[in-house]
This record gives C-alpha cells, structure tokens and sequence, in this order.
C-alpha cells in the first residue's frame, strides 16, 4: 500500500512539472515610447534594432534609458509620415557617419520637445513639400 502511494505521489509531482513548463509563459508588456521613425512606433521589442522598418537601413536604435536615438549611415525614407516624430523631452539624436532622412509629403524631422542633435556625423533632412 505505502509503494502504491509513494509512486502515486512521484507521479503527481512529475506530472506538475511538466505541466508547469509545457504551459505557454505570460508574455511582458511591450513599453512604447514617445518616438516615431518612419510612421512606426518605437517599442521595448523593437528599439534595439529599427532598421526593420519599411524604409530603414543602416544602424538606426534608441537607448530609452538614456533618451539617445543613434543613426549610424542610416537612410530613412517615407511617404506616409514624418522620417522621425519625437514627443521625448531631451531626446539626443547621436549622428554617425552619412545619414539621410527623406519624406514626401510631410516634415521630415519633427518634434514637440527640445532635443539635441550631435556626433562627428552628416545628417541630410529632405521633404519635397513641407518645410
């Protein structure tokens, strides 16, 4: 009798196991931050890496912890929207190399609050219609 419970018991014991990790995890809320890049919301999953966006090439991130949007030879070029729309108080873009931003019809870089724009770097802002 006291095998049957004993093993009884393991079997519990290994069958919430699995269950506990067989069993999809929470998911963590995405942050979204006050900054736009090619009409595309800036976010915890994809700040690290924003040249997934439609119109994103080169090395283009933000470092929310230190409010610095790097553009390292980045290219961003939309039709729809602002290149970069920020609403982050103190924002510095860190430029690196070339960059250019191109947009048609709208601004191309706007923003609500003051930011800095800085780095040994080049930064071409063109819209064919807006200021």
């Amino acid at each position: 009798m006291k095998t049957y419970i004993l093993r009884n018991t393991y079997a519990a014991i290994a069958a919430l196991f699995i269950a506990l990790f067989a069993l999809p995890q929470q998911a963590r809320a995405q942050t979204k931050y006050d900054l736009w890049i090619a009409g595309t919301q800036v976010t915890s999953a994809n700040c690290n890496n924003l040249a997934t966006i439609s119109g994103v090439s080169g090395i283009v991130k933000y470092d929310p912890a230190n409010k610095v949007l790097t553009l390292q030879k980045a290219t961003i070029s939309c039709n729809s929207s602002q290149a970069i729309l920020s609403h982050i108080d103190g924002l510095t873009i860190k430029v690196i190399g070339k960059s250019n931003l191109s947009t048609t019809p709208n601004t191309t870089l706007s923003f609500r609050k003051p930011l800095t724009i800085m780095g040994g770097g080049e930064l071409n802002a063109k819209s064919e219609t807006d200021c």
